[in-house]
């Protein structure tokens, strides 16, 4: 996992995949469940020729098993990323509200011209202002 590079944005859209995987596997995990529940055939159905037998439940434990270890690792990431944002939003506070906007539109991707023609800085005070930012970045 690189943050080097990471904004805040691209953590809560990396947070809200990994929120929707959580739920597709509990959603399967509840799936099996039902599989392993008892039910009845339909009497069209009832085969009257021997076969194999096999344990159901057993099977779809040991898949459980899988997909609990696949839900653990997505919670501990989803706790990573998480402690990612909540540290970035305290970095940012530390700047006053004008260079927050710049730091915000600079990871948008606005150049440098564009940003100090919407703000009140020149365009070397956003290179400063941004240059400040990615320094503090790095050092934490």
């Amino acid at each position: 996992m690189e943050f080097e590079d990471l904004t805040i944005m691209q953590a809560k859209s990396k947070v809200q995949h990994l929120e929707n995987m959580r739920e597709v596997k509990l959603k399967e995990k509840e799936l099996n469940f039902e599989k392993t529940q008892p039910k009845s055939k339909p009497i069209t159905n009832i085969n009257v020729q021997g076969g194999t037998r096999e344990d159901k439940y057993a099977s779809f434990v040991i898949k459980d098993e899988e997909i609990d270890k696949e839900i653990e690792y997505i919670d501990n990431l989803l706790e990573v990323y998480n402690n990612y944002i909540v540290k970035e939003l305290k970095r940012l506070d530390e700047y006053d509200e004008w260079e927050q906007k710049v730091i915000y539109m600079k990871e948008n991707g606005m150049t440098n011209i564009k940003i100090a023609c919407s703000t009140p800085f020149s365009v070397s005070s956003v290179k400063r202002i941004w240059r400040k930012h990615k320094n503090k970045r790095v050092e934490s």
